[in-house]
């Protein structure tokens, strides 16, 4: 579970309480089922504050439908995470995959380029480590985006190559919404 369910303010300054059906900016918080809104309809739930002050109100959702996800509906669980290498100085990692979601942390060193590839499903993408990455779109088009850390960006299905640019790491987590464009 995400978060448990506390009565009173937990120790410490590092926690913010979230109400029962409270919005905030982008879509509810406890909008997806699952234990974290199971818990949340009989009150107050308390979240590390940073999610909430890093923007992660966007990501929120995405991480419900992995806690929405029965434990009978996983898959078994791998003796590791799946390392993936697909080009010189880009790393892979998948975190969590399930029939609902699949989580990667992607490392991109500088001057790294991740070759075109496919992204079946929409995903919520947030940053670990900033930088200056380039965006090659299928067509040719070329997206240029700073990215500091805490930043969460939504983008859609698409075929891509990414580039960094600039001179430090670059390291993101992507969570794919499966069924999402």
């Amino acid at each position: 579970m995400i978060a448990r369910r506390r009565y009173g303010r937990p120790a410490g300054p590092a926690t913010c309480r979230v109400d029962p059906g409270r919005t905030m900016p982008g879509p509810a918080v406890c909008a997806a089922p699952g234990p974290l809104a199971t818990e949340a309809a009989r009150g107050p739930v308390w979240v590390p504050c940073t999610l909430i002050r890093a923007g992660l109100p966007v990501l929120v959702p995405a991480l419900m439908a992995i806690a929405a996800s029965s434990v009978a509906a996983q898959e078994p669980a791998a003796p590791g995470p799946v390392v993936e290498r697909p080009a010189p100085g880009v790393q892979r990692i998948v975190r969590l995959e399930t029939d609902r979601v699949r989580a990667v942390e992607i490392r991109y060193d500088p001057g790294a380029e991740a070759p075109r590839h496919t992204h079946a499903w929409g995903r919520v993408v947030y940053v670990l480590d900033g930088g200056t990455v380039e965006l090659v779109a299928e067509d040719g088009s070329v997206q240029r985006l700073e990215v500091a850390p805490g930043m969460t960006i939504w983008r859609p299905a698409e075929t891509h190559v990414v580039r960094n640019v600039g001179r430090t790491t670059v390291r993101t987590l992507e969570v794919e919404v499966k069924g999402a464009g």
